[in-house]
C-alpha cells in the first residue's frame, strides 16, 4: 500500500513576499500567528507582531533570524492545521531546518508553546553569530562527487544541506568562503547565490544549540502520533533518545535531503508528498532527482475548501512530464 509524507520547508520556505501573503489568507495561519504573538510578549522586546513581520520588505524580513526563523515553523503550522481538516492524517512527517520545529509539533511530540519558544530562542542567540555565512551551489556539469566534497572540505568549508545531487548549500568562514567562491576554478564548475548570513548546520552552532536547550527548560517530549523521518540521520525517528539526537544534528551537522527523498520511496513506500507552503519547491526536487517512480505533489497554499489544488503529478524527471491535474 503505498503512503503519504508530509514535507516541512527549511529557512528559506517563506523568502518570497508573495508565499508569505497567500499563507496570511489561511485563517488557520492566522490563528497560529496570533497564538505565537502572546508567546512573544515574554521574550521580545516590545509588542512584536509576526503578522506585520510577515508584510515587511525583504531586507527587513531577512534581519532579524529569530523573527524569520519562528514566521516560518509557526506558519507551517498554520497550514499543517488546514491541511488537516480535509486530508487523512499522513504516514510521515519529514522537515529541514525550521520544517524540523514545526514536524515535532505538529507530530504530537512537543507542545506548541515548547517548539515555537525553542525555534526563537535558536533564532535569537544565533543572530549574535558573525563571520560564517551559507551559498546555495548548483553543480553545472556533473553531480557532486565524494571528490568534490573533499575538495571543498580540503579548503575549511562544509556541505550544509545535501538538496539534490547537483544542488546543494556550502558554508563557512566568510573570508574562506567568498575565496572560493571567487575562485575561477568554481565560477567554472558551479553557479552561486548567497543564502544566509549564519554558519546553519554547523559545529560553530553548537553554543547556539545549548544556549537553546538551557534556557528552553525540561525537555518534555510526548508520545507523538505520526511517525517522524529524520533528514539529518536519514532514518525513523522511533525513541525519545531519536528525537533528541535528530534536534541537535539537524542544528550542528549536515542535512541529508536527497538522500532521504530516495529512501522514504524505496524503503517506505511513499508515493504522495504533501509540501507544506508552494508545491514548485517538491516539483523541482523531484524533478532533479534520478528516479523512475511517480509521485503526487500538494500544494498546501493552495488550500480552498475541501480542495487542494493544483495536485501536481510528477513522473519520471522530465519537466514536461509534470502535470496539472483536473
Amino acid at each position: 500500500m503505498s503512503k503519504t509524507a508530509v514535507m516541512f520547508s527549511g529557512i528559506d520556505g517563506l523568502d518570497n513576499v508573495e508565499q508569505r501573503d497567500a499563507a496570511l489568507l489561511i485563517p488557520e495561519v492566522r490563528l497560529r500567528l496570533e497564538e505565537a504573538h502572546d508567546l512573544l510578549l515574554g521574550y521580545s522586546n516590545g509588542n512584536v507582531s509576526l503578522i506585520d513581520y510577515s508584510k515587511t520588505s525583504q531586507e527587513v524580513f531577512q534581519a532579524s533570524l529569530s523573527l524569520k526563523a519562528m514566521l516560518g515553523a509557526v506558519t507551517h503550522v498554520g497550514l499543517y492545521d488546514r491541511l488537516m481538516k480535509f486530508h487523512p492524517t499522513p504516514d510521515y512527517l519529514v522537515g529541514c531546518s525550521l520544517g524540523d520545529s514545526a514536524r515535532i509539533a505538529c507530530s504530537g511530540a512537543m507542545t506548541f508553546e515548547q517548539i515555537m519558544l525553542g525555534t526563537y530562542l535558536f533564532g535569537l542567540h544565533g543572530e549574535t553569530i558573525q563571520g560564517s555565512s551559507v551559498v546555495c551551489v548548483k553543480s553545472l556539469i556533473n553531480p557532486l562527487s565524494p571528490e568534490e566534497i573533499k575538495a571543498i572540505e580540503s579548503r575549511g568549508l562544509y556541505i550544509a544541506v545535501y538538496q539534490t545531487p547537483k544542488h546543494f548549500l556550502v558554508g563557512g568562514p566568510n573570508e574562506i568562503l567568498q575565496a572560493w567562491c571567487s575562485d575561477p576554478t568554481t565560477q567554472s564548475l558551479y553557479g552561486l547565490r548567497p543564502l544566509c548570513d549564519k554558519p546553519l548546520h554547523s559545529k560553530a552552532m553548537n553554543e547556539t544549540t545549548a544556549y537553546t536547550f538551557k534556557h528552553f527548560g525540561a525537555v518534555n517530549i510526548q508520545d507523538w502520533e505520526v511517525p517522524m523521518v529524520s533528514t539529518a540521520l536519514c532514518k525513523l525517528i522511533e525513541t525519545r533518545e531519536d528525537l533528541l539526537e535528530d534536534m541537535n544534528a539537524n542544528m550542528t551537522g549536515s542535512v541529508y535531503w536527497h538522500q532521504t527523498y530516495r529512501w522514504m520511496i524505496e524503503e517506505l513506500g511513499v508515493r504522495k508528498f504533501i509540501n507544506i507552503g508552494p508545491a514548485e519547491t517538491l516539483i523541482r526536487f523531484h524533478e532533479r532527482m534520478d528516479l523512475i517512480t511517480s509521485v503526487d505533489a500538494v500544494d498546501s497554499l493552495q488550500a480552498e475548501d475541501r480542495q487542494y489544488s493544483p495536485i501536481i503529478k510528477a513522473r519520471g524527471t522530465s519537466p514536461s512530464q509534470f502535470l496539472i491535474a483536473p
